[in-house]
């Protein structure tokens, strides 16, 4: 296997190389990480060409999607993909200053907010 081959994520047509990052150490699932150790660690990954992120809230209580975003918020958007495991979608928007009725697919969720940035 050629580790910087890609193939499409599912349906969605985002293209993301074989090999990923998994985020569970980065959340301190199994020891505690330097918060820059971390953050370098994704940016290694980034610069090797690595394309697929993939993290969750619940690794760390969102520390992981924390360091994510602080690695990847400023890299362009097409250039990598964070697949965060809560079953959200990228159809998320900020909620409209008049709106009166909640609409749960208006709310931006927090693992967004922690990575700063989202694919589909």
């Amino acid at each position: 296997m050629d580790p910087k081959s890609t193939r499409t994520l599912g349906k969605s047509g985002v293209t993301v190389t074989v090999l990923g990052c998994g985020g569970g150490p980065l959340g301190d699932m199994y020891t505690l990480l330097d918060n820059d150790e971390a953050i370098a660690t994704v940016e290694t990954a980034y610069e090797l060409r690595i394309t697929l992120f993939d993290t969750s809230p619940f690794y760390g209580h969102g520390l992981s999607e924390q360091r994510f975003g602080g690695a990847l918020r400023d890299k362009p958007r097409d250039s990598s993909c964070s697949r965060p495991r809560s079953g959200a979608t990228s159809r998320h928007r900020a909620p409209s200053s008049h709106s009166t009725e909640r609409n749960d697919s208006a709310v931006i969720p927090p693992h967004v907010q922690n990575l700063g940035w989202f694919c589909g």
